[in-house]
């Protein structure tokens, strides 16, 4: 989708004035939801995130290999998989206004990631906006809309 357009203007937002952005996102995708103008837009950010690695069943360890000989190939699967989900983080993170106050769902702990990464950044830059994180299963667009709608609505009000 295209990129969002920010009012021209000097000096910072007022608080009423604040764009507000709705995000879900679990390991596969995360769907992004603004306000541009009165339309709601919708953007889909897909993931390279490789799913959990199965159990191995039953595995035979060699009586006369030392502790630590080799390493786990699945700590290393692991290790790869969360160096895929920081970068899959990072870039979407880097689609979100630093100025916008955010909601950020999801059904896992990447939603809990992704919030906790955002609410650090704004820690360092000393950003001055809300981010709410909530545990929600699988939304449809329309039910994100709707989330968006009732978010910025909420805030408006100073809830």
């Amino acid at each position: 989708m295209g990129e969002l357009v920010r009012p021209r203007g000097g000096g910072a937002r007022r608080e009423a004035d604040r764009e507000r952005i709705v995000v879900w996102v679990d390991s596969r995708e995360a769907r992004i939801v603004r306000r541009h103008g009165e339309a709601i837009e919708l953007e889909r950010v897909a993931s390279d995130v490789p799913p959990h690695s199965g159990a191995t069943g039953h595995v035979r360890h060699d009586s006369s290999m030392r502790h630590g000989g080799s390493g786990d190939p699945q700590n290393t699967a692991e290790r790869r998989r969360t160096e895929h989900l920081d970068a899959f983080l990072a870039q979407v993170e880097a689609r979100l206004s630093t100025e916008a106050d955010l909601e950020v769902l999801g059904p896992e702990t990447v939603s809990e990631r992704l919030a906790r990464r955002i609410r650090q950044a704004d820690v360092h830059h000393r950003r001055g906006r809300s981010v709410v994180g909530a545990r929600a299963s699988r939304l449809t667009d329309r039910q994100l809309a709707a989330r968006l709608r009732s978010f910025s609505a909420l805030e408006a009000l100073g809830a």
